[in-house]
């Protein structure tokens, strides 16, 4: 799944997440947010399904974008990305 990656479409999404509204996004953002809440929701359900398997999810970079201005990005290391162990 590469839904962090520009271009962005919601050819394929029933409905958008119900965080964009409350947090006023652009319609660029929330269609990221929609694409990587639907991906993790995902990811989620079949980690569930299958509690023998490691799902691990990494990224190729520290997060950029919006969020350059939050603070957030600030407080990962520049030379590391993250990383999430599932199960």
């Amino acid at each position: 799944m590469l839904d962090a990656h520009p271009p962005y479409e919601l050819s394929g999404v029933a409905e958008r997440s119900a965080f964009c509204k409350e947090l006023s996004l652009s319609n660029v953002d929330c269609t990221y947010l929609t694409l990587q809440e639907n991906s993790m929701s995902a990811l989620a359900k079949l980690a569930a399904k299958h509690p023998e398997c490691r799902f691990v999810i990494r990224g190729d970079h520290r997060p950029i974008g919006s969020l350059e201005q939050s603070g957030f990005v600030q407080s990962f290391y520049f030379r590391w990305v993250p990383i999430i162990v599932i199960n």
